[in-house]
């Protein structure tokens, strides 16, 4: 199967690749996976390692506590391009907002084994998602998702009856995101086909879970209508979309309105 680069450097080598890029829904992973040392993977004030065996592969987290015992606890899947070595404070802060907070590294990066698989991802996301549920005495938990993992968060939701749904710069299909990325352009842009995988728009159908979907109105990656049509396709009675003036792709999480918007949405639940 062949390796390609994220979402970001698609953007890139569209602009100034010496052969066109293709975007396959399969394998949408960066050629660089980004690696982490095993020796880092360790615990800290307010962080816990918490690790899962799968069929092939032992897959590595961090869980954060909440500030306030009682916190509903949110599973995460993060975007293309890290491993959660490289964004430990960025998770401390999702976990200040109020919740216990765990995020994996995917299966080939960071500090998990394996080699990254889109379909092989999905099924890895309904086990941590299975796990985090008896770790959090067999309630259900929030799932959130960046970019990337917004496939995988949406995924988890369409199969399982989580508390909550979160999902930051989602996309809505492949085939739209390949229509955002290669408008106006003449250069051989092209699309691999299964795209099952992508299909945001599809998943949310089979929740009825509340949603929240933040996303930039300046999104250079992800359009905001792709976000808007994950929205209107939602069939959850309580949803909020909260549009980011000015905010591109880079640094939604960290933004103070995703940021507000998210600890209200913990607060509904």
């Amino acid at each position: 199967m062949v390796r390609l680069a994220p979402l970001s450097l698609v953007v890139m080598a569209c602009l100034g690749a010496a052969s066109p890029p293709v975007l396959d829904a399969n394998v949408v992973f960066p050629r660089a996976l980004p690696t982490a040392t095993l020796s880092d993977w360790t615990a800290a004030p307010g962080r816990a390692v918490v690790s899962i065996q799968t069929s092939d592969a032992v897959l590595r987290g961090w869980s954060y506590s909440a500030p306030a015992s009682g916190a509903p606890t949110v599973l995460a899947f993060g975007g293309n391009g890290y491993s959660i070595a490289s964004v430990d404070d960025t998770l401390r802060g999702l976990a200040a907002q109020g919740t216990n907070f765990v995020e994996y590294d995917y299966r080939g990066y960071g500090f998990s084994d394996g080699q990254p698989d889109m379909l092989a991802i999905q099924q890895d996301a309904l086990q941590l998602y299975d796990a985090t549920v008896k770790a959090n005495g067999n309630a259900p938990v929030v799932v959130f998702g960046y970019s990337l993992g917004t496939a995988f968060a949406s995924y988890v939701a369409s199969r399982r009856a989580v508390r909550g749904l979160v999902l930051v710069a989602p996309m809505s299909s492949i085939t739209d995101e390949y229509e955002f990325l290669s408008k106006g352009r003449s250069d051989g842009f092209t699309l691999a086909p299964n795209a099952e995988t992508l299909d945001e728009a599809g998943f949310v159908t089979h929740s009825q879970a509340p949603l929240l979907i933040v996303h930039g109105d300046a999104d250079e990656l992800i359009s905001i209508a792709e976000g808007r049509k994950v929205f209107a396709a939602s069939p959850a009675s309580q949803k909020t979309f909260v549009a980011v003036p000015r905010a591109s792709h880079v640094g939604m999480i960290e933004n103070p309105t995703t940021l507000a918007a998210f600890k209200a949405f913990l607060s509904s639940l």
